[in-house]
């Protein structure tokens, strides 16, 4: 069983992980693109931001892992979406942290 100090550590360590992949400047110009768009594949965003499709890739792959978007693959393609609910909870969890942080 995993001691408080583990939880808390291990709580810690995902939530620097989500704000890492959000706290990128390309990153941050692939999510604004994606809310833009609604849905959008890896082509589209690599085009419209005149970029190559590894290096979206490589961002997005981050953005999949702190569960920042959400995929859907349609025939060949898979579409980009803002997994909206995980920012609304990382906005409350923001909002929270700066209150115990100005106390």
């Amino acid at each position: 069983m995993n001691s408080y100090h583990e939880k808390v550590k291990e709580s810690i360590k995902k939530a620097s992980q989500i704000y890492k992949a959000y706290q990128h400047d390309a990153r941050q110009e692939i999510l604004k693109l994606i809310e833009e768009k609604g849905a959008i594949t890896v082509t589209k965003i690599y085009k419209t931001l005149e970029t190559n499709q590894s290096e979206v890739s490589r961002q997005l792959k981050f953005l999949r892992r702190a569960n920042l978007v959400n995929t859907e693959r349609k025939g060949k393609f898979v579409f980009y979406s803002i997994n909206h609910p995980m920012f609304d909870k990382l906005i409350e969890a923001s909002q929270i942290l700066e209150e115990v942080l100005t106390d």
